[in-house]
């Protein structure tokens, strides 16, 4: 990271990085849902 005496901009780029992460956090969770759903269907489909 650099460091930029400028606190407008050490602002701008920690709002950056938790969208980054909230963006990370939500495509898991998709990706369990997903996966949740596909072995319930398969589940379903072999019982």
């Amino acid at each position: 990271m650099l460091c930029i005496g400028n606190e407008e901009v050490n602002i701008v780029w920690i709002n950056q990085s938790k969208e980054k992460a909230a963006h990370r956090l939500l495509n898991l969770s998709l990706l369990f849902g997903n996966i949740f759903i596909f072995s319930l269907v398969l589940y379903g489909g072999l019982a």
